[in-house]
């Protein structure tokens, strides 16, 4: 990490990456990122499918004070693998806008 960074600021060209080896680089990030964008959203849709489900169902009376039926309920965690997957999603779509941009600035 440190030494990719000291060979970045070095003032000798040789050892910085070459442009072929950044387009290379940024080339294999692309389809990653789209990759993960689609398991993401499907993962996403697998979540927000389960707790529509579990919204829409109808609670057994008194579930809040039984814990065997209190499975039922939405969770603060749930909430938490929603707000993860999105925070997820968030980085590979920001990840796959600046590979982009990069792509765009080095080929001209």
């Amino acid at each position: 990490m440190f030494t990719d960074r000291s060979r970045l600021r070095s003032s000798d060209p040789t050892r910085r990456p070459s442009k072929l080896n950044t387009l290379t680089f940024l080339w294999w990030n692309i389809p990653i990122a789209m990759a993960g964008l689609g398991l993401g959203l499907l993962g996403l849709q697998i979540i927000s499918g389960v707790l529509m489900g579990r919204s829409a169902t109808t609670m057994a009376p008194g579930a809040i004070y039984n814990p065997a039926l209190g499975s039922q309920m939405i969770e603060p965690l749930d909430m938490g693998l929603v707000l993860g997957n999105a925070q997820t999603l968030s980085a590979h779509a920001i990840s796959l806008a600046i590979s982009l941009w990069l792509l765009y600035k080095l080929d001209r």
